[in-house]
């Protein structure tokens, strides 16, 4: 909801954030509409032309981006944690796999035996 508060925000429109965001326009206010509902104020004024940050708006504002970027490092860490363990279980897979499969230069291998 944070991001949806944020689009509309910096476009001063819920059809314009709605189209950047790829969301209908219903779908979009409902998302302010409850995110209001939640903290119990209004965040925008509605005119004609576009909405403008009320002073409650304009108190959330700062603290949404700072949420939505911790929120994208978050996720960007954790991706990148899933990744390491992805590529160091494929790594212990191949060793395993090394280990098991018989060594084409051993001796055994190579000469004849008596």
């Amino acid at each position: 909801m944070l991001k949806a508060f944020l689009a509309v925000a910096e476009a001063g429109s819920v059809s314009s954030a709605a189209e950047q965001l790829g969301y209908s326009q219903p779908g979009l206010s409902h998302r302010i509409q409850t995110l209001e509902r939640e903290l119990g104020c209004v965040l925008f004024r509605r005119r004609g032309n576009g909405m403008t940050l009320t002073r409650e708006g304009q108190m959330l504002l700062p603290y949404a981006r700072m949420t939505v970027a911790m929120m994208r490092d978050v996720n960007q860490a954790i991706a990148e944690f899933r990744d390491l363990r992805l590529a160091a279980r494929n790594a212990q897979e191949r060793n395993a796999q090394d280990r098991n499969s018989p060594d084409r230069n051993s001796p055994d291998r190579n000469e004849p035996r008596d």
